[in-house]
């Protein structure tokens, strides 16, 4: 489903406190590696594709895309 798209977002729901605690681990292993891993808050991540109960994965309105 994401095939070809240059663009999205995983967003953690703010029910997630739990799986935040493992993200703050991963977070520091990927930055390690020269990967940029930005935090933000939202309450319009842009159009849905996919969701579960820890996070959501969307792709961000055009004029939020830099």
């Amino acid at each position: 489903m994401l095939r070809g798209l240059t663009h999205f977002l995983s967003v953690f729901r703010d029910n997630a406190r739990e799986m935040l605690a493992h993200v703050e681990a991963l977070v520091s292993l990927i930055g390690e590696c020269g990967v940029l891993v930005e935090r933000n808050w939202t309450r319009h991540p842009g159009q849905l594709l996919y969701r579960d109960r820890w996070q959501i994965v969307a792709m961000p309105d055009r004029h939020l895309v830099h």
